[in-house]
């Protein structure tokens, strides 16, 4: 794999742990906005994908 796609894959990772950390912290100030709480649980879900395919990209890239 090459640097270009780990790096993208670290900066899309990133921006994704960063939106859903911010968007949990604002449904955790509005409890009752069910939207709200369903796109930080969406959101959580796939920076956990994005990380999940950058430990797999950056273990195919030691072996």
């Amino acid at each position: 794999m090459n640097n270009n796609r780990l790096k993208f894959l670290r900066e899309h990772a990133a921006t994704l742990e960063r939106f859903a950390v911010e968007t949990a912290s604002r449904s955790d100030r509005d409890p009752g906005n069910l939207l709200l709480r369903a796109v930080a649980h969406n959101q959580r879900q796939c920076a956990d994908e994005a990380a999940s395919e950058l430990r797999q990209a950056l273990k195919d890239s030691v072996s």
